[in-house]
């Protein structure tokens, strides 16, 4: 990336670094590091990213939710990797207000066979990945997002394929739960998946089985 001198700070907001710059005096040279917080002076900068970055020089990597760290984790794996942890105040467009990140994003997504409806969403279900089959039962996937207005959430339930698409029409933070009926599910590993405007944001896999 490259920053033209005229008109532009050092250290643009986004961009985690420092500028440094020199000043030779009688005294030798005396090197400055300052941040977008202080007073500036115009600069230019030149970042080469390379195509790939050992994993070696990765110290963390930071999720924006609890549901994409979970799927960070999955699609991770066993293998050895850095730190992960989940900080949201990383991804925020306006610190400070009721809706600090811009876009949509899936804060977190449960599976529960409790029955659940508008006067007890709300409430902290205790996830589940192991259901037996209940003559009638279902399965709700419980989720909590940011939808900006126009977004869409869609949830897949596999191996059957059965897809639900929901349009949020106001922007603003929502409850979700779109259910399954078990009769219609195999006595077999199950797969839930929610995509937000066709982007998968996490996938969990269940199992159900009859008593």
């Amino acid at each position: 990336m490259r920053l033209r001198a005229s008109g532009h700070r050092q250290n643009l907001e986004g961009i985690n670094c420092h500028t440094v710059w020199t000043d030779t005096t009688k005294t030798g040279t005396k090197y400055h590091s300052i941040s977008r917080h202080t007073p500036h002076r115009p600069v230019q900068a030149e970042v080469l990213v390379p195509n790939q970055i050992p994993l070696d020089y990765v110290e963390r990597v930071v999720f924006v939710s609890e549901a994409s760290f979970m799927e960070g984790k999955r699609l991770w794996g066993l293998s050895t990797h850095p730190q992960f942890e989940v900080a949201p105040e990383c991804f925020a467009d306006n610190p400070g207000q009721p809706s600090p990140i811009g876009y949509a994003y899936l804060e977190r997504l449960i599976l529960t066979d409790v029955s659940v409806n508008e006067n007890n969403v709300y409430q902290p279900f205790s996830p589940r990945l192991r259901f037996h089959r209940i003559l009638g039962g279902r399965i709700t996937a419980v989720a909590y997002l940011y939808a900006p207005a126009g977004t869409q959430a869609r949830v897949r339930w596999d191996p059957i394929g059965l897809e639900v698409t929901t349009e949020f029409q106001t922007s603003s933070y929502y409850w979700h739960w779109p259910s399954i009926s078990i009769d219609g599910l195999l006595d077999s590993e199950c797969i839930v998946e929610y995509y937000i405007n066709n982007i998968l944001w996490i996938r969990l896999n269940f199992e159900l089985t009859t008593l």
